[in-house]
């Protein structure tokens, strides 16, 4: 799922063409693969909890067109209820807060499939307060590892134009979720093997 807040629009338009490379890169190494894009943005007012774009399919112009349709809007993160709508399809009919998120949005993975999400975001979770109507950081994970997904996180680093990149609030924040995302990769076991992973393509 991607974070859509308002401070990630240039995030979601710099990284879609990355995502699609990727997808071609796999398919060129025969490497049977699918992909699906969900939504976050906020649990407060009118902002959407959670909502899935494209379920897992083989990739195509359905994704391109969910990925490049994207659009920010504002509000406070609901990280854990976007991981665990994604894994369980539960919805929230009836939230304290908020919009509410109809059931049976859960990815509909294949059968045999190692099983990816890759959560985006440049937000702690909980700077604004965890989701009232949503799971803890540690329920979320517990229902992906129930359905085998592993959790990558891919976080955001970004500077406000009215502040010094050494802001301790900004990077309070930064760490914050670092921390959490972390956290979420290590209890869905989700981690590199012995040797690590050269990510950059330089070797080491």
């Amino acid at each position: 799922p991607a974070y859509t807040a308002s401070s990630m629009q240039a995030v979601i338009d710099s990284i879609s063409t990355p995502f699609i490379d990727v997808s071609n890169s796999l398919a060129r190494a025969h490497i049977d693969h699918a992909i699906g894009l969900g939504e976050y943005q906020s649990w407060q007012s009118d902002g959407e909890r959670y909502r899935r774009l494209v379920d897992i399919s083989p990739p195509g112009k359905a994704f391109r067109d969910a990925l490049a349709g994207i659009r920010e809007s504002g509000g406070a993160e609901p990280m854990y209820t976007a991981l665990d709508q994604v894994a369980t399809g539960s919805g929230i009919l009836r939230p304290s807060q908020g919009r509410s998120v109809p059931a049976d949005q859960q990815a509909n993975w294949r059968t045999g499939t190692y099983r990816i999400i890759i959560n985006d975001s440049d937000e702690d979770p909980d700077a604004n307060g965890n989701d009232p109507d949503g799971p803890t950081l540690v329920a979320a994970a517990a229902h992906m590892r129930a359905k085998h997904i592993h959790h990558v996180g891919l976080q955001i680093k970004r500077e406000l134009p009215q502040q010094a990149p050494t802001d301790s609030a900004l990077n309070s924040q930064s760490q914050a979720l670092s921390n959490h995302l972390r956290r979420l990769s290590a209890l869905t076991d989700t981690f590199a093997p012995s040797g690590g992973v050269d990510c950059n393509g330089d070797g080491r």
